[in-house]
């Protein structure tokens, strides 16, 4: 020996001779040693089976024997039994505090699911007496890979403005996990925070240099930011472009009388938003005002110099304005000449109308007592020459229109016609003109 045991050590199956002694010398290189032992004697007719001895091989006995996840593990032992000798086969059964029973016999590989597993191995010897190993062995969590993706849209150096909606887009990928979806990928300007989350989506952002960042995660948590940056502007709103097509200046026909229907067409066109709907196009005059809406109107004015003005406004409530200046007047009545002493010839039948020869025309409204006559009214035109009326006109839509051609041989040019309404004459007369025309209005009282 080269240690002295303790006291009370036990001498087993020890076969008895009467003599024994409770104190045991040791006779030790450097003295002599004494200690008191226990003696045990054996009886083979009474003799207890007893458990076999069991050793785990592997996994090894260190603290704790590590292995990676899905690796297969190899399991072996051997038991020594008192009474059978070496054992084998079914008597080793090997138990997982995790996983349960793993497996049978003294040795096989298998795969353990990951965490702190104590290995137990029991060997049940011929008398059905139990022996047991254990060991320690630690499955790692798989390795967690890092995630993949990036961002499709937007790129960096790309420009928008406030107004514009931009389209993000990107994916991600695990290598445990697969295709990411959802709020597995947060989309973020430094700006105004969170956009959002998902493969794709679109959004408006505030004025400034945005920084966007995409943050790809995995079930643990796992991250990976891409980032991209662009600017986005302001929009400045340039003013509509507006132009008046008619009435054109320099033209005769920027003279118009009270009955005149005036054309007026115009165009406004926006930087922005195009060609201006109808309603963002009004017409004004400074004396009647709003005259009209729309790219062409037709309106009749009041007598007076009119500043017309078209304005033009567009979404975002910017104004254009362009004017030109007209002038409308009211007919002008022709003075009835004053009588002279020259005896008047007395009217005589009407002729023969001439053929191929001019016409003078007259028209306008008639009023009989203050009133505008109806539809149907019966105006004739007169040369004091004859004792009938030269030309016959019903109204129709307020206004008279009367033809007057000439009759016998003797040309009308200069002559003064007189009008009456339903037989009452009227207080305008016209001057004969070849081929001329006259706007005349005409008023007339009495029953």
């Amino acid at each position: 020996m080269t240690a002295v045991p303790n006291e009370g050590f036990v001498f087993s199956h020890w076969e008895p001779t009467g003599n024994e002694s409770p104190i045991v010398r040791f006779r030790m290189p450097d003295g002599d040693r004494t200690r008191t032992a226990v003696f045990i004697p054996f009886d083979p007719n009474s003799a207890v089976s007893q458990p076999p001895k069991v050793t785990i091989v592997s996994p090894t006995r260190n603290d704790a024997t590590q292995f990676e996840n899905a690796e297969r593990i190899l399991f072996s032992g051997t038991a020594v039994d008192p009474e059978d000798g070496n054992l084998t086969g079914g008597s080793f059964v090997w138990v997982s505090n995790i996983d349960g029973q793993i497996g049978t016999g003294e040795s096989f590989t298998t795969v353990l699911s990951t965490g702190h597993h104590t290995i137990t191995l029991t060997v049940t010897d011929s008398r059905q007496v139990e022996g047991a190993d254990a060991v320690i062995a630690i499955v790692a969590a798989p390795d967690n890979g890092a995630s993949a993706g990036g961002m499709t849209s937007p790129t960096s150096g790309d420009e928008y403005l406030t107004t514009d909606t931009i389209h993000f887009t990107g994916a991600g990928h695990d290598q445990e996990d697969g295709t990411l979806t959802g709020a597995s990928l947060v989309w973020a300007s430094d700006i105004d925070g969170e956009i959002g989350t998902g493969e794709s989506l679109d959004a408006t952002l505030s004025e400034g240099n945005h920084r966007i960042s995409l943050t790809i995660s995995d079930r643990q948590q796992k991250k990976l930011t891409v980032m991209n940056d662009i600017v986005v502007e302001m929009l400045v709103n340039e003013p509509p472009i507006a132009a008046i097509l008619s009435p054109l200046f320099g033209e005769s026909a920027l003279t118009f009388l009270t009955a005149d229907s005036i054309d007026f067409n115009g165009v406004a066109n926006d930087p922005e938003d195009g060609v201006l709907p109808r309603e963002s196009i009004v017409w004004e005059s400074d004396l009647d005002g709003q005259i009209g809406i729309g790219e062409s109107i037709s309106a009749s004015l009041s007598p007076g110099v009119h500043n017309i003005t078209l304005t033009a406004t567009d979404s975002q409530q910017a104004e254009a304005a362009v004017s030109i200046s007209i002038t409308v007047a009211a007919p002008v009545p022709t003075a009835t000449p004053a009588p002279t002493a020259t005896p008047v010839p007395q009217p005589v039948p009407l002729p023969a109308r001439e053929a191929g020869l001019a016409l003078s025309l007259f028209t306008g409204t008639a009023t009989l007592n203050g009133y505008l006559v109806p539809d149907g009214t019966v105006v004739t035109a007169w040369v004091a020459d004859f004792s009938e009326p030269v030309a016959t006109a019903v109204v129709a839509d307020g206004q008279y229109v009367v033809s007057v051609f000439q009759y016998g041989k003797k040309s009308f040019a200069g002559k003064i016609i007189t009008f009456e309404i339903s037989g009452i004459k009227a207080q305008q007369t016209g001057s004969w003109e070849s081929f001329g025309a006259e706007v005349l209005n005409l008023t007339a009282s009495g029953s």
